[in-house]
């Protein structure tokens, strides 16, 4: 398969991955709501979620330094994702 091919295909498996973790975050804030002093699963999945994305994205960087050009695309979105979160924070927390 050519370089291009495998990199968007490590692209659109990122993407997937976060729409089926938004959609897990959304569905488990449905199942078990926050309260007034206590997270619900939804909050704690998407605090976890935070780590996860970091640790994906220096995997990403690593694999780059190494040589393997496939994974740039991935940390793209990779750091698009967490500078969204960052940007969503700052603005409403």
């Amino acid at each position: 398969m050519k370089l291009e091919n495998q990199s968007v295909l490590k692209g659109v498996k990122t993407i997937v991955f976060y729409c089926i973790s938004t959609l897990v975050v959304y569905l488990l804030n449905a199942v078990s709501p926050s309260g007034p002093c206590v997270p619900g699963l939804g909050a704690v999945s998407f605090i976890l979620l935070i780590p996860t994305i970091i640790i994906l994205l220096l995997i990403n960087l690593f694999k780059i330094l190494e040589g393997d050009r496939t994974n740039i695309l991935s940390a793209i979105i990779h750091s698009l994702v967490l500078l969204t979160i960052v940007i969503v924070f700052k603005i409403y927390g």
